[in-house]
C-alpha cells in the first residue's frame, strides 16, 4: 500500500498534543505552567532514530531510493497487471526453491518482474504463496473502504458532513474500555471557525470585516 502522507507532520501534532496534556498535568499538579515546542526536525529525528544510530555490532542500514520498491529482488514490490504486489520471503533458499518451481530464476534480473507483470495481484499472490514465498497485494486507499476488518474497529467510518456522501474519513484509533471515545470530529472547512477564534481573542466585528476584506484571513462565516 502507497501513501504518501508527510509523517513528521502528522508524528509533530501527536507530539504537541502529548505535550499539552503532560503540561497541563504539570500545572495541575505543581501549579506552573511551561511552553511546549517541538519540530518538524525533531520528528523527522525521532522516527528515524534506528538509522541514525550507529554500533560496532550492527547490520549496515539500509538505504533508500526514489521511489524506492525494496531493498533487494526478494524484498520488494512488483508491479502486477491490475496494482502491485509485496514479496518478502523468510530466506533466499526458501525463495529460490520455491520460485524455481513456478519457473522463475530469482537471482537472474527482471525474471521475478516479468512473471509477476503477466499476471493479476490476486494470481501472483495465490501462486506465491502456493509455492511457499510470502506475498501480498499492495492496497491502494480507495481499497481500505472495503476491508470490513478496518470498519468494524471504527479505523475508517463514513464522513459525516454535508456534500460529503460516500467518502470516508478516519474514525477513533484508540478505545478504552472504561472511558469509551465517540468517534472523532471531522476537520473544519476552511475558515470554518475565524469568527470564533478572532472574536474569543479580542478583535471586534469591524477589525474582523477588515481582515477578510485585506484577504488576511478566509472565513466561511459573517462577523455577527
Amino acid at each position: 500500500m502507497f501513501f504518501t502522507v508527510p509523517v513528521n507532520d502528522v508524528a509533530a501534532a501527536a507530539a504537541t498534543a502529548l505535550g499539552a496534556l503532560l503540561a497541563l498535568l504539570h500545572r495541575l499538579r505543581r501549579g506552573e505552567g511551561q511552553k511546549v515546542t517541538t519540530s518538524l526536525a525533531a520528528m523527522s529525528a525521532v522516527l528515524q532514530a534506528g538509522e541514525i544510530v550507529r554500533s560496532r555490532d550492527r547490520s549496515p542500514v539500509r538505504v533508500g531510493s526514489r521511489d524506492h520498491r525494496g531493498a533487494s529482488t526478494l524484498d520488494r514490490y512488483y508491479r502486477a497487471k491490475d496494482g502491485w504486489i509485496r514479496v518478502l520471503p523468510p530466506d533466499a533458499a526458501t525463495a529460490d526453491e520455491g520460485l524455481r518451481r513456478l519457473g522463475v530464476h530469482a537471482l537472474e534480473e527482471g525474471t521475478l518482474e516479468t512473471w509477476v507483470a503477466a499476471r493479476s495481484r490476486a494470481d501472483a499472490v495465490t501462486e506465491l504463496l502456493g509455492a511457499g514465498i510470502a506475498a501480498v497485494a499492495a492496497r491502494p486507499a480507495g481499497e481500505l473502504v472495503q476491508d470490513e476488518g478496518l470498519i468494524a474497529t471504527e479505523v475508517l467510518r463514513p464522513d459525516p458532513r454535508p456534500g460529503r456522501e460516500g467518502s470516508w474519513t478516519t474514525g477513533t484509533y484508540a478505545h478504552f474500555s472504561r472511558t469509551p471515545v465517540a468517534a472523532t470530529r471531522p476537520a473544519p472547512a476552511l475558515g470554518e471557525h475565524t469568527v470564533e477564534v478572532l472574536t474569543e481573542a479580542g478583535y471586534t466585528r469591524a477589525e474582523i470585516e477588515e481582515l477578510r476584506g485585506d484577504g488576511v484571513v478566509a472565513s466561511a462565516q459573517t462577523p455577527g
